[in-house]
């Protein structure tokens, strides 16, 4: 029995959702929706315009016209002439007879030449006393390179290297050394 009061209440549900719906759909209002195309062609240009006053009741100025000329009178002074030429130099002044400020030095003038040596003067009375040294001299050039002596006895060389002469040549001249060489 109870499937057939829940069978009853549905069909009763049912019938009253599908009138409900049935006058919602029959009373509906249609909407009209209009959509634009594209632009059309541009259409012919109207005819001109009437011409405009002629300025006299204008209220904007119009541009300035040009300056002109100064007159005689002008207070304002006209543009600065070219340079002249420079004159000549005017002649030296005198010179002052009792003046007290000296005039500038001049330049120094060449070194004049080296005198002659004096005499020896006669010794001292403690002449057993040597006078303080002199200053070095300069030095001398370099001798000439002597001959190779033999190579050195007891060279201590490493397993594998042996004790020999290595002669090098170079600008400045030629060296000879004695060296352990790879065997």
């Amino acid at each position: 029995m109870k499937s057939f009061v829940w069978a009853a209440i549905l069909f009763i549900l049912s019938g009253t959702l599908a009138t409900a719906f049935v006058t919602s759909v029959a009373s509906a209002e249609v909407i009209t929706v209009e959509v634009p195309g594209p632009a059309g062609p541009a259409g012919p240009a109207g005819p001109p315009g009437p011409a405009g006053s002629d300025g006299a009741d204008s209220t904007v100025p119009g541009p300035a016209g040009p300056a002109g000329p100064a007159g005689a009178d002008s207070l304002v002074p006209g543009p600065t002439g070219a340079t002249g030429a420079r004159g000549a130099t005017g002649a030296t002044g005198a010179s002052g007879a009792n003046s007290t400020v000296p005039g500038p030095a001049g330049p120094a003038g060449p070194a004049g030449p080296a005198g002659a040596d004096g005499s020896d003067g006669a010794p001292g009375a403690d002449s057993t006393v040597p006078g303080p040294q002199g200053e070095q001299g300069i030095q001398g050039i370099q001798g000439e390179q002597g001959i190779p002596g033999p190579p050195a006895e007891g060279l201590g060389c490493p397993a594998g290297y042996t004790a020999s002469e290595l002669t090098l040549n170079s600008p400045g001249g030629q060296v000879t050394m004695f060296v352990c060489l790879l065997a």
